[in-house]
Parts: structure tokens; C-alpha cells; sequence
């Protein structure tokens, strides 16, 4: 049963690399994954449950929480997380094994977990794909593929996982004309919405230290808005609000004072995430601290 892995990922872009990653530390291994949301924590721990003989398994990019206590602490199970919030978690994992680092993302931190041990160098194509996926997930953008490849998979591979998967197997490739194509389009679709959301603005003090803060609603969540959003207005921090779900996603959007937006989105949201983004949901306390944001338009 060593010969045979399974591995459960989170199904945005660094959850896929960071499989991607584990892959290529085990090339000769039999592995088989599923790509899980954060809202899917229950279908994750109904599988481990159902599995008469286990094999080896690996958590990977999924924070550390109270609901995977006590299904998910078990021997077989080893959990390989960058977020900062699983740190209040840790300990009271007794049986699993628990390798966390809070770093810039979760493929970089499995990169450099396996560097030691990989049965083949990595190549160039696969070290580019991991460069890309850190480069994204902490939101620094200083490789401009990073961003459109995050587009891609959230357009072309969105219903298709194992699509994305076996594309980069190889590591990371050139997009294709047609692909480049769907990127422009899908980015100028993006202005166009964000010009028809309600904006509100204003300053919040935030632990001592007054943010410009940017808030959009809209029924339904999109990076590309927030983006278009952020050139345009340039705030501090920005709360994009789901009028629909209750949901809330929280971004840093300035580099200069930072605070932890994972901490901010566990007090106003119920959420968690990383330093620069979170998540969580519409609370009475997130909702009193708007109230100091002032509607604005376009612009």
C-alpha cells in the first residue's frame, strides 16, 4: 500500500500546483486525488471515513479547522498547509502528521519541503509553474503569467480539474493564441461589470491604523472585478461582499503598514485566510464596521 497515494487539494491555482508538486516528488508512486472547496469539508471527511484500508494520504492548502477534529486526525492522514490561522490548530492534532510553514504559498512550501528527497530534479517547466502559482496566491503579480493563468483556470478549467491537471503535468506552457484570446476578453468583460457595481468608501482604524477601504456588492464573487476595482480606486484593503450568499472576501491591496487580513476576517467575518487575503461571512460586527463607508460611483 506505500506504492499507492491519495491526496486531497484545495481546487484553486496553488492547490493545484501544490498537487502538481507532490506528484513530481513521487514519480513512481500510484496517486490518485480530488480537488475539494472550502465548501466541501464535509464530502472530504465522508470519503476519508468510507475508505476501508487506507492508504497514505496528504491534505494539502486546506486550513487547519475545528471541523476536521477528530475524523481527519488519524496516522495514515498528512496535512501539508501554509495559512497562518492553522497555527491556532496544530497541537490538537495528535495521530496526523502536520507539516506547516506560513509562507507565501502552498506549492512553494511543498517545493521546499521535497526538495531534500525528489527522485528527479525539478525542470525549468515545473519550477516556472510553482514560481507562478507563489507569485498569485500571495498576490505579489511580479510575473505577469501568474495572473492570466489564474484566469484560465477559473474560465477554461473551471468544471474540469483533472483538465488543468494533466495540461501541466509537464509543468508550466506557453499559452496558445486562442487562449490569449479568452484572457484579454474575459478581462474586458471585467470593466464593464465593475462599472455597474455599488461602491462604498471610507477610512477604518484598524488595530491603530486607518485604512482606506474599498467595498463592492455583487451577487456573485469575481477577482477580475476586484482587480479592475483596486487599479482604479487604489485602496488600502477591500471587502467584496456577495449579496447573495452572505459571503465576504477581504483583500490588501497596499503594500505599505501592513495588517493581517486573516486575522481581521476571523473577528469581523468568521473567516481566516492569509496576511493580504480572507474570507468569511456577513456578521453584525462586519456590517457596524461598514457603516462608515459612504456610496460612490464609478466614477
Amino acid at each position: 500500500m506505500a506504492d499507492c497515494y491519495r491526496i486531497y487539494t484545495h481546487r484553486d491555482l496553488d492547490g493545484a500546483v501544490s498537487l502538481l508538486t507532490l506528484i513530481w516528488a513521487k514519480p513512481d508512486k500510484i496517486i490518485s486525488y480530488k480537488p475539494i472547496s472550502n465548501l466541501q469539508i464535509e464530502e472530504l471527511k465522508r470519503d476519508v471515513e468510507n475508505i476501508n484500508k487506507p492508504c497514505p494520504t496528504f491534505i494539502t492548502d486546506l486550513a487547519l479547522r475545528e471541523e476536521f477534529l477528530p475524523c481527519l486526525d488519524q496516522e495514515h492522514i498528512t496535512f501539508i498547509d501554509h495559512h497562518i490561522t492553522s497555527e491556532n490548530y496544530i497541537k490538537r492534532f495528535n495521530k496526523a502528521k502536520v507539516f506547516h510553514k506560513t509562507t507565501t504559498s502552498n506549492a512553494l512550501w511543498t517545493a521546499q519541503l521535497f526538495s531534500k528527497n525528489i527522485c528527479r530534479e525539478r525542470t525549468d517547466e515545473q519550477k516556472l509553474l510553482i514560481a507562478l502559482a507563489d507569485d498569485y496566491d500571495c498576490y505579489r503579480l511580479q510575473i505577469p503569467e501568474s495572473y492570466d493563468l489564474n484566469i484560465l483556470l477559473w474560465s477554461e478549467y473551471k468544471n474540469d480539474f483533472n483538465k488543468f491537471v494533466k495540461d501541466y503535468y509537464n509543468g508550466f506552457k506557453p499559452f496558445t493564441a486562442q487562449q490569449k484570446r479568452a484572457i484579454n476578453f474575459i478581462k474586458q468583460e471585467a470593466i464593464k461589470e465593475a462599472s455597474t457595481l455599488p461602491l462604498f468608501y471610507g477610512e477604518l482604524n484598524i488595530s491603530g491604523k486607518i485604512k482606506k477601504t474599498l467595498a463592492v456588492m455583487s451577487e456573485k464573487m469575481s477577482t477580475l472585478v476586484m482587480d479592475t476595482l483596486i487599479q482604479r480606486h487604489s485602496p488600502d484593503i477591500m471587502f467584496f461582499i456577495n449579496s447573495k450568499s452572505e459571503k465576504v472576501s477581504l483583500r490588501q491591496c497596499n503594500s505599505n503598514d501592513l495588517i493581517d487580513i486573516g486575522a481581521l476576517a476571523e473577528k469581523l467575518c468568521d473567516g481566516g485566510g492569509h496576511p493580504m487575503a480572507a474570507g468569511g461571512v456577513i456578521t453584525p460586527l462586519f456590517m457596524e464596521a461598514c457603516k462608515n463607508l459612504k456610496p460612490i460611483s464609478f466614477n
